[in-house]
């Protein structure tokens, strides 16, 4: 017996204490290399086996990745206004246009009329004035006045009612002139053709 236990003694033990750990160590070795994913069984991997700090976003599905964003916060608030900027300079100037046509001076026709339809004083070129009936006159200016303007003014100052004038062409060359004298008949007041002295002044382009 005593020649066994020497058989067993340290060294023996250390010789089999050897070949487990090699044993050990090429068995993990080999089931590294050796084990898939298929042949994992189902849960098999728990939070324990993994070490912590491992995993990564890129390890996550995207609707894992998707339902680990909470909801949205409410807005913040306004910040304060920021300073104003400098102002732009000053652009170029806009290009001048081309100077208007003078326009053509203006011919001044006239002629002064009294009550009853005689010329007084009148332009070389007016022929003749006419009385019709009371405050209604003609004046022929002997050329084309359609493209004229006509203003017309009452002459004198001593007429105590008030009195007014209207005039507008009547043919391409003569121009009709009303006179209106104001009254009251029967307690109402009222404008009434009335003659009174004018001067009617055609402004003709030249």
């Amino acid at each position: 017996m005593k020649r066994i236990d020497r058989a067993f003694g340290p060294a023996a033990l250390v010789l089999a204490i050897l070949a487990l750990v090699v044993a050990t160590g090429m068995t993990s070795a080999y089931a590294a290399a050796k084990i898939t994913t298929k042949q994992l069984a189902k849960n098999a991997v728990t939070s324990p086996k993994i070490k912590d700090g491992t995993i990564k976003v890129r390890d996550l599905a995207p609707g894992t990745v998707a339902s680990l964003r909470g909801s949205a916060g409410p807005a913040g608030r306004d910040g304060a206004a920021g300073p104003v900027g400098p102002s732009g300079g000053t652009g170029p100037a806009g290009q001048q246009g081309q100077p208007g046509r003078n326009g053509r001076d203006a011919v001044a026709i006239w002629a002064s009329v009294d009550a009853f339809g005689d010329l007084v004083h009148h332009a070389p070129e007016v022929v003749a004035a006419d009385w019709h009936t009371n405050g209604t006159f003609s004046v022929e200016f002997g050329r084309d006045i359609s493209n004229c303007a006509l203003a017309a003014t009452l002459n004198g100052s001593d007429f105590a009612q008030p009195r007014t004038i209207w005039a507008d062409a009547e043919t391409a060359t003569s121009a009709m002139v009303r006179t209106y004298g104001y009254g009251v008949q029967g307690g109402v007041g009222t404008w009434a053709l009335s003659s009174f002295p004018f001067t009617i002044t055609a402004y003709c382009p030249s």
